[in-house]
């Protein structure tokens, strides 16, 4: 006779299985429902996360300013997954939250002061990760880069670019897509990404990505047709992978700290930021390994940003943990490069 233990074991076992089997199903379902390649994503499911024993060296600067600036003051800005410099006006930042949150642009100045909200209309927000700010002909504008995709099974992203909001002008608080670029990866592969900036300097849009090692940096025309395949450029290798000490250090979230959440570019320069640290390369030398800018290891940091007149100047935003509490703008002042 099986105890009674036992036998909530068995029936536990057999339960979760069943839920697993349903939750599995509905999953499926909703991805075939979507036109998401459930096979891809399977498949990367199946796939286990490597870890390294360490990471390449690379130049540190001890001597660049990491400085608090102040506290993002709009509550509902909760998820700043991509941060842009206006091109209006001086000391003004442009900012998103990323999935399951409304298609808003929020305005802010460097100090986290709250300068109001822009909705895009017409337009559903899938999975915003990254924010990005360029001039044409004159116009400022701001793009927009839906490429998120933590399942790694969607076969088309999009890039929305609409103009610059007036932050003097605040009467119109809706905005218009005015052109946008659907894209794929080459080869039928598919990607997440959370790191995307315009480089004005060469017309194109740079995308890296992210959950691969090394990471890949693609890139697209800033004025695409309506559909394009992003172009791969380079494999970054001095790029680092979360360690076994990350992990042992942070379990559950330590395997994600050191993967690229955000960029910009200025000229010739290319930031990136993980949740730990800086890196900085040179669009002209990919070759060369980049320097890395030491962070203090705060919150969940997903986007920066040059000031709009130099790129000795950067911002970072963090997002409010579980989408409450305080939320944080940091300056960082780099010396020449």
């Amino acid at each position: 006779m099986i105890k009674p233990l036992l036998k909530l074991a068995v029936y536990m076992a057999l339960l979760g299985g069943a839920v697993v089997i349903a939750l599995g199903g509905s999953f499926a379902i909703y991805g075939w429902s979507k036109g998401y390649s459930v096979s891809s994503a399977i498949s990367y499911f199946l796939s286990a996360d490597e870890l390294a024993e360490s990471n390449p060296n690379v130049e540190v600067i001890s001597w660049s300013r990491v400085s608090w600036a102040g506290h993002i003051q709009n509550k509902r800005l909760s998820e700043s997954s991509g941060l842009a410099s206006s091109n209006r006006y001086d000391q003004v930042l442009w900012s998103m939250n990323d999935s399951g949150n409304a298609p808003e642009l929020f305005a802010l100045n460097t100090q986290g002061d709250d300068l109001g909200t822009w909705t895009l209309g017409e337009t559903v927000q899938s999975d915003w990760e990254a924010l990005s700010d360029f001039v044409l002909d004159g116009r400022p504008y701001l793009l927009i880069a839906d490429v998120g995709d933590n399942f790694r099974w969607k076969p088309v992203h999009s890039l929305i670019v609409v103009k610059e909001p007036d932050v003097g002008q605040p009467e119109e608080r809706t905005i218009s897509e005015e052109w946008r670029i659907d894209f794929s990866y080459p080869d039928g592969v598919f990607r997440d990404c959370e790191a995307v900036a315009v480089d004005q300097k060469r017309d194109r849009v740079l995308l890296l990505t992210k959950r691969v090692h090394p990471p890949e940096l693609y890139s697209l025309p800033l004025k695409a047709s309506s559909s394009a395949v992003a172009q791969k450029i380079s494999d970054l290798f001095h790029l680092p992978r979360a360690t076994y000490a990350d992990v042992k250090e942070e379990p559950g979230i330590g395997k994600y700290r050191r993967m690229v959440t955000g960029m910009d570019v200025s000229e010739d320069d290319l930031l990136l930021t993980t949740y730990q640290d800086l890196y900085l390369y040179k669009l002209s030398r990919f070759e060369e390994a980049p320097v890395l800018v030491r962070m203090p290891l705060i919150g969940q940091r997903e986007a920066v940003a040059f000031d709009r007149h130099s790129s000795l100047t950067a911002y970072v935003t963090n997002e409010r943990r579980g989408g409450v509490g305080a939320a944080d703008v940091f300056k960082i002042e780099l010396p020449e490069f």
